[in-house]
């Protein structure tokens, strides 16, 4: 943390909606948006999106419009599920 008293300003995480500070090792606060960690951490679910995606931002797959979970009732109940491929 920089020396002395300082007006915290800068805003808050885009992420984690916790408040900014300003940091030492490199002077681009002023325009920063995300935590580091945070930064980081998106990172990381954006390379391993397939994973992720459905257990941590609660994402659903879909087929031909509709969730998973219902084309499979659709299909058990005698229903025909038509794809086409443009």
């Amino acid at each position: 943390m920089p020396k002395g008293l300082w007006n915290n300003d800068l805003g808050y995480c885009k992420i984690c909606q916790k408040k900014l500070r300003p940091l030492n090792k490199k002077d681009d606060y002023p325009s920063r948006k995300f935590h580091i960690s945070c930064w980081k951490e998106l990172l990381a679910d954006i390379k391993h999106y397939n994973k992720r995606a459905y257990t941590k931002y609660n994402h659903k797959k879909m087929i031909c419009g509709v969730t998973e979970q219902e084309a499979r009732e659709r299909l058990c109940n005698g229903e025909k599920i038509i794809m086409t491929f443009d």
